[in-house]
């Protein structure tokens, strides 16, 4: 995927500024650039356009969470650019088997839709965030919350993991560093490969999509 965008341009798509506050409101930030991408090539134009303008590119969730992940108290934020993924990262696709099931979802699906998606199709996981209102993406970049670990004498039905929801991954996207385009793009990373372990639960230094 070619990526054309010149340092010190201005920004290639429809922007607004707005205010951060996490669900507990311990952490704030105001007046924050912040861009709602359509599609994968709008995801890349923005997180090359900050790149080349020296911003932090940060996705942006439902902001449920305690860490300072996305923003810092006291940061100065003027140079931080949010990628909200809830609106058009948000698609889901499930394959049903007679012993489970693959779903794709993109990391901007809330838990909720997620699970009840799930549900439609009698499949689900064994452990999850107990709020909805979280976003896939977060969920992983945490390790969600809880780690599902067996009672005594419990066993695993096939193709179930305990651990967080990182465990039951066997594929994902990310936004990673091209050396030859020099300029991110996107690349899928399979579970058996070294690399992916590096995003599995990556605590806010990474960019998942899918």
């Amino acid at each position: 995927m070619n990526v054309n965008t010149l340092a010190g341009s201005s920004f290639p798509l429809k922007n607004s500024y707005t205010n951060f506050s996490n669900w507990s409101g311990e952490i704030k930030g105001s007046h924050i650039m912040t861009c709602t991408p359509a599609s994968e090539s709008e995801l890349l134009l923005a997180v090359n356009w900050a790149y080349q303008n020296k911003y932090k590119a940060r996705p942006l969730g439902m902001q449920h969470n305690w860490s300072p992940l996305t923003i810092a108290n006291s940061n100065d934020n003027s140079h931080v650019l949010l990628i909200d993924m809830k609106k058009s990262f948000a698609n889901i696709s499930i394959t049903a088997s007679a012993d489970g099931g693959i779903v794709t979802a993109q990391t901007g699906v809330t838990m909720e839709k997620l699970l009840t998606e799930l549900e439609k199709k009698k499949l689900g996981f064994i452990a999850f965030p107990a709020p909805g209102d979280i976003t896939l993406g977060g969920v992983l970049a945490i390790g969600g919350h809880g780690t599902a670990l067996p009672a005594a004498g419990e066993t695993l039905s096939r193709g179930t993991t305990f651990g967080s929801l990182s465990n039951s991954i066997i594929s994902l996207t990310a936004v990673v560093w091209d050396e030859t385009q020099q300029a991110y793009i996107l690349k899928k990373f399979m579970r058996y490969e070294a690399d992916i372990a590096a995003f599995l639960v990556h605590v806010g230094r990474a960019f998942i999509s899918e």
